[in-house]
């Protein structure tokens, strides 16, 4: 177990380097500081776990970062074009039927997954328990269909541009 003193001089070294680890992987800096000091105070709390006093402060980092992830998956991810229902000049179409018309190009399975994920914001553990599946099943999944997706909207474009037919 790491002593008290040995905590406090690596927090007073690495604190400053924690906020900059999670600021380099583009965490905002207020939120960098927030998380910084979350995840010593989870370090702190949890110090009996670790073995190695030399790895105190790559410990902490991995604990900075997993706070990070836990707060950016439970924050429900939307795409803007949900919220449209205007229509746009410079569009043909208004977004939202736009969109639709696009997810129609894939298969049922991948626009209920898109749906339940970007629409309805559920993560991809609520996702996995309804799918049946593992979260990275899930997230594969969502990956190819989001692959998918983009390659429907390159081929409208592509079509838009030079009077194609999206099948060409």
């Amino acid at each position: 177990m790491v002593s008290a003193e040995d905590f406090a001089t690596v927090y007073t070294r690495a604190f400053p380097l924690t906020r900059k680890f999670l600021q380099s992987r583009g965490v905002q800096p207020e939120t960098a500081s927030d998380l910084a000091q979350a995840a010593w105070a989870r370090g702190w709390e949890c110090r009996g776990q670790l073995r190695n006093d030399t790895t105190l402060h790559p410990w902490i980092n991995t604990i900075a970062w997993n706070l990070f992830r836990n707060v950016t998956s439970r924050t429900p991810r939307t795409i803007a074009l949900a919220n449209v229902n205007t229509a746009s000049p410079d569009l043909p179409v208004e977004p939202k039927i736009l969109a639709q018309e696009l997810l129609r190009h894939l298969d049922p399975d991948d626009r209920q997954l898109l749906h339940s994920c970007f629409f309805l914001g559920y993560s991809d553990i609520e996702m996995a328990r309804r799918f049946r599946t593992t979260r990275g099943a899930v997230r594969a999944r969502v990956h190819r269909a989001k692959q998918r997706l983009r390659t429907v909207v390159e081929r409208r474009s592509r079509a838009v541009l030079t009077g194609g037919s999206i099948a060409d």
